[in-house]
């Protein structure tokens, strides 16, 4: 049996029974299942040679056809005592499964509080087993066994949140954005209706109207203002107070229930002032989130529109001509074009030329010229004419979905800092309320009952005034800025504690190759050793035969005699071959040339070769004798000895910056003289790297780790903050904090300025918020009243926004903040 998943995009209950029926007609259709949660129909067929077009002649018929997905085989499973084989069904990726991941997009978090509410709801679904809500992208994950959508989605819901299933292709940061766009029109709206019943209110209180009929029409508008404005406030936290969670919600619905209770029991049918407390209450609180959200908006939006995708792509089929298909349907192997100005889709391989910019990924300014056969990742931007390749990496498989993965695991991730944050929201609320009680029996006792009015608006101020929003936000959205910006810069962080904890590092590891000299070679030194020919012929013959090769050797020797100031030729090359282990060979002209290494011209011209293994050697014979001989090494990077310097300064005088490689010592200290480092470990085995990270960390130091190939993995793990430098094995990138995308040691750098400026940042934010609730507090629950000093609860709800307010605005400073 086999399944073919279709794409149902949003059809009616009528027309869903009209494909079913259609489809259920078929011969050899076993069963129609509909799956509105992941929006497609599975069609389980029992003919395995079932007509492809036939079905597609089915789905066409009707009020509105749908197109067919590739086939999906179904999974054999063995059931218990049974020897044969059985046909389960496929369950859909992502909804439910043995071992499955479903990611929720939540609408309606506004605080930490949102957090740990849905959490906990999420946690008490069958088979969760991990459950993390995350404030800033507006996004849910939830690991666990056989989960189901809908009991998750109920969950959710009944603490009055919506929520959808994400698909696998949502670009995470253009789902933050339209998240955050829908929330500013609604708070919006209701800001907008708040200011008009503030103004109507106002306007009745400088007119001073005598009749109950005007305070009756006031009291029926500040009652819609209420219900509209401050009515999902009060039914989020009703739906809360039934499985004893507390949020921000709480004390905005009982802040403002309170003032607009008070109003109706001491207005006296004339005090319209106290009738504006409860809207101008929820204008600020509007305002203030209208203000939080566009600015977080603001700062992911340049990035949204960066690394934003489109759904089809145009498909070169067998007879030539060009096809619209969803990215999804494109297999490896395809050729697809791209227009001039558009974005690649998937990772692929250049046919022809090309001309790319890929600034989402490396940062460079300047477009990249590609030759026939180098790599083109997605999210590209064809600069030059139309681009034709040939695919090598799958919807969902490409550099690109590694990226956003991997930052939208980092997002999901809170620092250490955060974390404690969170704990402290979590009891901020009900130790408030129990203050806010406090507030009212002293007052009332105090002032008898005369005062019973003056001690209801203390307590309002006390529950309008407190914000753990402030606290709540003072860490993750610093995080997602820093996080937007070193993705810029060149760093793909996906552990946020990573910045963390490399704002604190004094200690550098750095692998050689890769890290501090190029992963190829190049030629640093050519000997002539025979006069009979010049040096132009021999380059002349030697990038005439090594343009045959594709060897590292070949590519660097033709390389460097391109860049040769004498007169270069490109000479006709017959018989050319390759010499396993050895070298090539071939007539380039009329002579004999061959290229090879050093066993070669030690056995066989009996030569003494000179013992340096710090680099390669590749000799000229031609016509039998040895003409030349070029030296190859990896070349230091040309920005390493200022970043070395650079990393001194970082690590302070008692710091220490390491290399540590498996290459030979002679190698090592070559490129440690360089580069001015002196400490050098050389010959070192992955476990030798790892226990080196170790004795360095067991003095309670920080060390970083730098490194790319798969003999670095293990460390890469084991040091405090692993970094992966750019082009290095995947298994290091998978082992690493930080993934580079961009070659060199000015990306670390730049990262650990930006990692030091964005826990300063996040220090701020945080005693500015402990301080705010310290201070305003007791000024809001009537401390200082005997110095004259009473907080009306309209006032303190505008200070409460603006506590929130400038939070997020100093964390919006490491958007432009500088990093020299």
């Amino acid at each position: 049996m086999k399944v073919i998943e279709v794409p149902i995009d949003s059809l009616s209950q009528s027309d869903l029974d009209e494909v079913s029926r259609r489809l259920l007609a078929v011969d050899g259709v076993a069963e129609v299942t509909v799956m509105e949660i992941t929006g497609q129909i599975l069609i389980y067929c029992e003919d395995e040679d079932l007509s492809r077009s036939l079905l597609e002649q089915r789905l066409a018929e009707g009020s509105r056809p749908v197109a067919v997905l590739p086939i999906v085989e179904l999974v054999p499973e063995v059931s218990a005592g049974d020897e044969s084989p059985s046909r389960v069904r496929e369950k859909p990726a992502g909804i439910t499964g043995d071992e499955a991941v479903v990611r929720l997009r939540i609408d309606g978090m506004h605080c930490s509080g949102c957090e740990q509410a849905i959490e906990n709801l999420l946690l008490t679904v069958s088979g969760v087993e991990t459950a993390k809500a995350e404030l800033i992208t507006g996004r849910a994950m939830v690991t666990g066994h056989c989960l189901s959508v809908d009991k998750l989605q109920d969950a959710v819901s009944r603490a009055g949140y919506r929520s959808q299933v994400v698909q696998s292709r949502t670009n995470l940061f253009a789902s933050i954005c339209e998240t955050h766009r829908q929330n500013e029109r609604k708070l919006l709206r209701r800001w907008i209706l708040a200011c008009g019943c503030v103004f109507l209110l106002a306007l009745s209180l400088l007119i001073q109207p005598d009749t109950m009929a005007w305070w009756w029409a006031a009291v029926s508008l500040a009652t819609v203002v209420q219900l509209v404005c401050g009515g999902p406030y009060l039914v989020s936290a009703l739906r809360l107070a039934r499985y004893r969670q507390t949020n921000m919600d709480t004390l905005i619905a009982m802040g403002t229930t309170a003032a607009y209770l008070g109003a109706l029991r001491f207005g006296g049918g004339h005090a319209y002032h106290m009738l504006m407390e409860s809207p101008m209450i929820l204008g600020f609180v509007g305002i203030g989130k209208w203000l939080e959200s566009l600015s977080i908006n603001r700062a992911v939006s340049q990035l949204a529109s960066a690394t934003q995708t489109d759904s089809m792509v145009l498909v070169v089929g067998q007879d030539g001509e060009f096809h619209e298909r969803r990215v999804e349907d494109v297999a490896s192997g395809s050729q697809v074009l791209v227009r001039s100005g558009e974005k690649t889709q998937l990772d692929g391989i250049v046919i022809g030329t090309a001309t790319v910019s890929r600034a989402w990924l490396t940062g460079e300014v300047m477009p990249i010229e590609l030759d026939n056969g180098d790599l083109v990742y997605a999210g590209s931007i064809n600069e030059g004419d139309s681009l034709r390749m040939e695919v090598t990496s799958e919807s969902g498989e490409t550099r690109f979905d590694h990226i956003m993965s991997r930052l939208e695991q980092s997002l999901g991730n809170r620092p250490q800092v955060q974390q404690l944050a969170d704990r402290i929201v979590a009891v901020f609320v009900p130790i408030l309320i129990l203050i806010a009680a406090f507030t009212f029996s002293f007052w009332a006792w105090r002032l008898g009952a005369e005062g019973i009015e003056q001690a209801w608006r203390f307590t309002v101020a006390v529950l309008v005034i407190a914000c753990p929003c402030a606290l709540g936000l003072a860490t993750p959205v610093a995080t997602l800025i820093s996080g937007t910006r070193s993705l810029t810069l060149g760093g793909l962080v996906s552990n946020p504690n990573a910045m963390e904890l490399l704002a604190d590092v004094r200690d550098f590891v750095l692998d050689k190759t890769g890290t501090l000299t190029t992963s190829h070679l190049v030629v640093h030194e050519f000997d002539q050793r025979d006069g009979r020919l010049s040096a132009e012929q021999c380059f002349s013959i030697v990038l005439s035969l090594e343009q045959q090769s594709t060897h590292p050797i070949a590519r660097a020797l033709v390389e460097y005699c391109k860049q040769q100031t004498v007169a270069v030729h490109d000479l006709p090359v017959s018989e050319f071959k390759t010499l396993p282990g050895i070298g090539v060979k071939g007539v380039v002209g009329r002579q004999t040339a061959l290229i090879v290494n050093d066993r070669y011209v030690a056995d066989v011209h009996q030569l003494a070769v000179p013992v340096k293994q710090e680099e390669s050697r590749a000799w000229l014979i031609v016509d039998d004798v040895v003409t030349g001989c070029f030296s190859l090494t990896a070349a230091v990077l040309p920005e390493a000895v200022e970043m070395v310097q650079q990393l001194r300064g970082f690590s302070g005088e008692d710091g220490r910056i390491v290399i540590a490689s498996g290459d030979h010592l002679q190698a090592c200290q070559m490129t440690g003289q360089a580069v001015g480092i002196d400490e050098i470990y050389s010959e070192m085995s992955p476990e030798e790297k790892a226990e080196l990270i170790q004795g360095m960390g067991q003095s309670g130091r920080r060390v970083v780790l730098m490194g790319d190939g798969i003999n670095d993995a293990l460390a890469l793990a084991e040091a405090d903050v692993g970094i992966a430098a750019y082009g290095g094995a995947d298994i290091a990138a998978q082992s690493a904090d930080i993934v580079m995308l961009k070659p060199g040691l000015g990306v670390l750098c730049d990262l650990i300025r930006l990692s030091r400026k964005t826990s300063r940042i996040i220090r701020q934010n945080l005693v500015w918020a402990f301080l705010y609730n310290v201070l305003a507090i007791p000024l809001a629950a009537g401390v200082f009243s005997g110095l004259g000093l009473r907080l009306n609860p309209m006032i303190a709800a505008g200070i409460m926004a603006s506590s929130s307010i400038l939070v997020v605005l100093n964390s919006l400073r490491l958007k432009r903040i500088s990093l020299v």
